[in-house]
């Protein structure tokens, strides 16, 4: 995906490439200075340290406003990310439903000791945390954006009346958690979905023996 700047991460991408220029400035600066001898009338030199003027330069955009404005670009920018954060991309409103199954197993990489340093697995070992830990939630995940699947999830839950998560994978979720009264997450970057093979929404989430069932439904 290619990347999009802000006009604050615009302005922060130049930082680097003025740091270098300084950098480089400085050690021609050094590297091609050649005595020449003394000519003339000879005057004291007062050099100002680089912080001094990044200080200076600062202060000026201070008093000109400029860091003030910078400062609420910026926070108008997150702000907006934390109430509209951009949609999971590569999944599509379902319109062929599927069941399928997640295995939550996993393989140790190194031992697993107590505190005492007893062994209680070795590295190698397959361990599936359902068979330990019952996980008795359903977890629904939709698209707030889209007005049948919200309209779905309240037809589903008016049904379904054990623990529940809700994670969105678009929509305004604070506006979300207000209408619902309940609270809701957010998949950020689709790392959830990714991980179990999510496709379609709305989906549900449920385990089933020692294996998560996972069901694409139509809204």
């Amino acid at each position: 995906m290619k990347k999009v700047l802000t006009p604050v991460t615009k302005r922060w991408a130049l930082f680097p490439q003025l740091l270098l220029l300084v950098v480089l400035t400085l050690f021609f600066k050094s590297s091609f200075a050649k005595d020449f001898g003394i000519t003339g009338t000879t005057y004291a030199i007062k050099e100002h340290s680089v912080l001094d003027m990044i200080m200076g330069k600062l202060k000026q955009l201070n008093d000109q406003g400029v860091m003030a404005r910078e400062q609420q670009t910026m926070q108008d920018y997150v702000k907006n990310i934390l109430l509209n954060p951009p949609p999971v991309p590569g999944l599509k409103r379902t319109d062929t439903p599927r069941t399928f199954y997640y295995d939550p197993s996993m393989i140790l990489q190194e031992d697993l000791r107590t505190s005492e340093g007893k062994m209680i697995y070795k590295a190698g070992t397959r361990l599936n945390p359902a068979d330990f830990i019952p996980f008795k939630k359903t977890i629904v995940f939709l698209d707030a954006d889209d007005s049948d699947q919200v309209a779905w999830f309240k037809a589903w839950s008016a049904n379904n009346t054990k623990p529940r998560l809700i994670v969105l994978v678009g929509g305004p979720i604070f506006t979300i958690m207000n209408d619902w009264q309940q609270r809701v997450y957010f998949d950020q970057e689709g790392r959830i979905t990714q991980r179990l093979g999510i496709q379609q929404v709305p989906a549900i989430v449920k385990q089933h023996e020692n294996r998560l069932q996972i069901d694409e439904v139509l809204p």
